[in-house]
């Protein structure tokens, strides 16, 4: 059948597929030079202190989609899937599932290890309860017959079935599609009764000048005599600013009580003013000096640093605790193509500096 899903041909359980992926993908490195091309990038970043210029990025990019793009051809050149390219429909299903209850019943007489509970679905499935009763020669016939009507039925009527059984998803997407939208529209207008139904009544008991809002707050005032009393305000402008001074108090935790580090200077004006970007891109290099003697801010600055890459050694353990089946990038590289790099110096050096460089630099590529 056919799909319209990416396949997977890359599995560690196919040791000859592995081992041509991993030469055919070598050799294209190799050809374009990647290893020497990323070894020389990575040095003039580290000369640059981790700074990536605009050039810079343009050549990882350029580098990353040729590997990546060299990888997926050695995928798809070195595991053939022979796919039967038919048209999928309800109809052509259930030919195939009969094709296949036969075969299994037919390897179960010979001995041959199956699986019952996929035999007892399919014979749920289609309705043919009693051809487990059927001897051998009897499912023999029966499959010929099966697939001269399946071979039949594929070049006649598959592409129409198709058509039809399409034609019928939409029609019915159409109609839950149009019957969800009368719902929505249906309690949309319920709640709006029930909303002005509400205000309704809420007018009524409280009076036309009632508004909702905050009308008066108290606030403490502070004699001459150094006593403090309580307030009743009623102004507009006192009222907002004591709602808002309530506020900070209760919610403000890096300006109350008490100012915290990052909130006083030198760190505020530093990293809010004009060199606010300079001295970010210095605080995560570990160059920014902060003219404080404070212990715990000092500390608090260090764990801002960028960390560096885990190195090879790193790279090769992380991906081999790491499921196979799972797709890790949005163009086609999945994890096999990394549990399966490990097994090679070259792949596996280069795929750690594909991560190392956009982790050091806080740069994204392209293909992520």
């Amino acid at each position: 059948m056919t799909s319209s899903h990416w396949i997977c041909r890359l599995t560690l359980a196919d040791g000859r597929s592995v081992d041509c992926y991993i030469k055919a993908a070598e050799a294209g490195y190799r050809h374009f030079r990647l290893p020497q091309r990323l070894t020389q990038l990575a040095e003039d970043i580290l000369v640059q202190d981790g700074y990536l210029t605009s050039n810079q990025q343009a050549r990882f990019n350029t580098i990353h989609r040729q590997g990546n793009e060299i990888r997926r051809k050695a995928e798809r050149n070195y595991r053939k899937l022979s796919m039967g390219k038919v048209h999928w429909s309800p109809q052509m299903q259930q030919k195939w599932d009969r094709l296949h209850l036969y075969q299994l019943l037919i390897l179960g007489h010979k001995q041959v290890r199956t699986s019952s509970r996929k035999v007892r679905r399919l014979l749920k499935k289609i309705g043919l309860t009693d051809a487990w009763k059927l001897s051998e020669a009897d499912l023999q016939a029966k499959w010929y017959l099966e697939h001269q009507a399946y071979k039949e039925a594929k070049r006649k009527r598959a592409h129409q079935w198709r058509l039809e059984y399409l034609e019928i998803r939409l029609a019915a997407v159409r109609r839950t599609k149009k019957g969800n939208i009368k719902a929505r529209i249906r309690r949309t207008r319920v709640q709006q009764m029930a909303q002005k139904e509400e205000t309704r009544r809420q007018r009524k008991a409280q009076g036309k000048g009632f508004s909702g809002g905050l009308q008066q707050i108290k606030v403490a005032q502070v004699a001459q005599d150094g006593t403090s009393h309580w307030v009743t305000c009623q102004s507009k402008c006192i009222v907002e600013e004591g709602c808002m001074q309530e506020n900070r108090l209760q919610y403000d935790q890096t300006r109350y009580p008490y100012p915290t580090p990052p909130m006083t200077a030198p760190l505020y004006s530093d990293f809010n003013g004009p060199n606010a970007k300079r001295n970010s891109q210095a605080l995560l290099r570990g160059l920014y000096d902060a003219e404080t003697a404070d212990p715990y801010l000092m500390s608090f600055l260090d764990h801002c640093r960028r960390a560096t890459g885990s190195g090879p050694g790193g790279h090769v353990s992380f991906w081999r605790k790491m499921g196979e089946h799972k797709g890790s990038e949005p163009h086609g590289l999945h994890n096999g193509h990394f549990k399966v790099g490990v097994a090679s110096n070259l792949l596996a050096c280069c795929d750690t500096l594909f991560c190392s460089i956009p982790f050091a630099t806080g740069f994204v590529p392209v293909q992520w």
